[in-house]
């Protein structure tokens, strides 16, 4: 099995049926190999492939020409979510701290990529809802990556995208809401302090993630400011992301072949 399901993190006793089913689990991250060691189950790091395909040298000049932005403007990229759900969720809070941020400074731009027509229909109802037309926001299809590394700052919704904001070496601030039956859900049965993905593989708040009640305007805004404003507040975060990115860029593709290889060379063998 390649690419394990996050039961380290919500309903861990799914890592029974795992443990019955598969004769290797080949994992992406480094915490993920003492979790099914402990349980049991045949494991093997071998490195995340986005780190092997993304090496965080790119200038933001040369992706804000590509997504023609305007080169020198100050520029926060905002990724409320992939998923519809993520959207109705997320849509307002954004549109609503994109104000806050633009009245305290006009001199801002900002850039939201979408992944279908359904997501961007639901973002650009709140711009709608909340008269924020005069609002700098280009809408683009697709190209989120782009849009990341276009960025000084990247304020998004906690997911994959953390995981590419790191690896891109770009600042972010995380959030993420849910229904109030769904938080206590979760935190009744998940197993992890912290839910963004540079947090939880650094141990420690490498960046701010802002959840649930702490997830409004102004925190949100406030947070995406010190990064714009203080550029001393990126120094310690660069670090852990360097520490992050080294240690997930481990030729991942090939690690997990020839851990395939010598998975069925032994069963051969022991066969002959």
């Amino acid at each position: 099995h390649y690419v394990s399901p996050q039961v380290w993190a919500w309903r861990t006793w799914r890592v029974r049926k795992i443990r019955a089913a598969v004769d290797l689990m080949l994992v992406l991250f480094p915490f993920e190999e003492p979790f099914y060691r402990e349980h049991g189950v045949a494991v093997k790091f071998v490195g995340h492939p986005l780190a092997d395909e993304i090496d965080g040298k790119g200038a933001t000049q040369e992706y804000r020409a590509r997504l023609k932005l305007p080169l020198e403007k100050r520029t926060v990229a905002l990724l409320p979510g992939s998923r519809v759900t993520e959207l109705n969720a997320h849509a307002d809070l954004f549109v609503r701290t994109v104000q806050w941020m633009f009245q305290r400074d006009p001199g801002l731009q900002f850039v939201v990529p979408f992944v279908n027509r359904a997501t961007r229909s639901i973002f650009e109802e709140s711009i709608k809802r909340h008269e924020a037309w005069d609002l700098p926001i280009t809408r683009v299809h697709g190209h989120s990556r782009d849009a990341m590394a276009a960025a000084d700052v990247i304020l998004l919704a906690s997911g994959t995208a953390t995981l590419e904001a790191l690896l891109l070496r770009r600042p972010m601030v995380v959030t993420y809401r849910v229904s109030t039956a769904s938080y206590w859900l979760i935190k009744l049965f998940s197993h992890v302090k912290m839910y963004a993905m540079p947090n939880h593989l650094a141990g420690r708040e490498v960046v701010p993630e802002l959840l649930q009640a702490d997830a409004v305007p102004e925190k949100l805004g406030q947070a995406v400011e010190r990064f714009l404003n203080y550029p001393g507040q990126s120094v310690s975060v660069m670090r852990a992301y360097a520490e992050i990115h080294a240690s997930l860029r481990c030729n991942a593709s090939e690690q997990a072949a020839l851990a395939i290889q010598g998975l069925l060379q032994g069963r051969v063998e022991h066969a002959a």
